[in-house]
């Protein structure tokens, strides 16, 4: 996982299935702690997800809520955003295609390393 920083915003790379485990939970806190408002979740490397991964994405986005921060999703994979479409989180979690297009994480502000 890595995660370049221009801001607020920090963009954190998701490699493989992996990754989402409590360790990305334990970054998003660490993030929230040194000042980070704004995450987006690169998921280019992820091209499936198992339910542990899909609950580790509902407690990053309630961690970022609770800290009155914002999370989004970009990147996902077709089959990823197909079960996050089945279980009811494409109206939970902001996800975008392949730029982003919502003021809260303006483009111009977005590093992606």
């Amino acid at each position: 996982m890595k995660y370049p920083q221009d801001g607020d915003v920090v963009v954190v790379s998701v490699t493989s299935t992996s990754t989402l485990d409590a360790e990305l939970h334990r970054r998003i806190r660490e993030l929230v702690q040194t000042g980070a408002s704004r995450i987006l979740l690169d998921l280019t490397g992820l091209k499936d997800i198992d339910s542990k991964g899909v609950g580790e994405l509902v407690l990053a986005h309630i961690s970022m809520a609770q800290a009155g921060g914002s999370i989004a999703l970009i990147h996902v994979h077709h089959r990823v955003k197909e079960l996050l479409r089945r279980v009811g989180l494409v109206d939970v979690l902001a996800i975008f295609e392949d730029g982003v297009s919502d003021p809260a994480f303006d483009r111009s502000e977005v590093y992606i390393g």
